[in-house]
């Protein structure tokens, strides 16, 4: 599969590499970095990609998928703010949630509550940790704690 700067994205059999099974044209899929990848989802039956958009255009990047056998567009999404481009994209099948590499280095997920195992949802079912007072016989200290054996002398 690749993408590239025609806002195309091209299926190729490698058993028969002088024509693509599927070709998509469509100008949400813009690209201007060559590490935008693909991600497959666990059946083959979908693809997905991202676009990119330049700086200071206040437009948005959209998250692109495509039915393998049809070639039907099956979303376009705005999933991230305004002048981030999406670069990276993992269909993860374990946990079966999707993650999003930007252009400003964060990563989104995305996923279902009710079919999602794992991944996210062990950080989100968790409950934020709270402060707690001291109790006498305990310290609190701030500064770096150093193990004895790795200072040199």
């Amino acid at each position: 599969m690749k993408d590239d700067l025609r806002a195309s994205l091209k299926m190729w059999d490698i058993r028969k590499a002088t024509t693509p099974v599927q070709a998509w044209k469509d100008a949400s899929l813009c690209n201007f970095n060559q590490a935008t990848n693909i991600a497959v989802s666990p059946n083959e039956r979908i693809v997905l990609t991202g676009s990119s958009v330049r700086k200071g255009l206040g437009h948005y990047s959209l998250l692109n998928g495509f039915d393998t056998l049809t070639g039907d567009l099956v979303c376009k999404e705005a999933v991230l703010e305004k002048d981030q481009s999406l670069s990276v994209v993992n269909w993860c099948n374990a946990s079966n949630q999707i993650y999003l590499g930007t252009s400003s280095g964060e990563i989104k997920v995305l996923y279902d509550a009710g079919k999602s195992r794992g991944g996210i949802m062990k950080c989100i079912s968790k409950q934020a940790r709270t402060k707690r007072s001291l109790k006498e016989g305990q310290f609190s200290y701030d500064e770096m704690i150093f193990n004895p054996s790795e200072i040199l002398d």
